[in-house]
């Protein structure tokens, strides 16, 4: 029988998955903000989506190995891949996104960040 203070692990993934999906829009919706009220450049919108992107993956991944204390890169990496399916498919429908160079660098902005955060956060020691 299994105990009753585990829960399901797709939940947990789940879970950090929507985590990660509300940071990515508070960070995007402070970008806009930005963008609109100052004199910044306009035309680097993907630039401000990537860093976006990175921010949201590594803390994603860090809360969620953290909690887990186990399988570090391997957590990391499955939330960065399924993070960046989410936001390709953001990307896909809500702007005229087309497959391109750019476009290309969803992949290793979530995945690199996401494996990070799950090295530091195994690594990190309790007291």
């Amino acid at each position: 029988m299994p105990k009753k203070n585990e829960t399901n692990p797709v939940l947990k993934y789940a879970t950090a998955i929507i985590i990660g999906i509300i940071v990515y829009l508070i960070i995007t919706f402070v970008f806009t903000a930005l963008i609109v009220n100052t004199p910044y450049p306009k035309d680097n919108y993907m630039l401000y989506s990537i860093i976006s992107m990175s921010v949201s993956s590594f803390i994603c991944s860090f809360v969620f190995v953290f909690r887990e204390r186990k399988n570090g890169i391997i957590s990391g990496l499955i939330i960065g891949v399924v993070l960046s399916v989410i936001m390709f498919l953001f990307y896909s429908v809500f702007s005229s996104f087309n497959l391109s160079d750019s476009s290309l660098l969803i992949i290793p902005a979530c995945l690199l960040p996401s494996a990070i955060a799950g090295v530091l956060a195994v690594n990190i020691k309790h007291k």
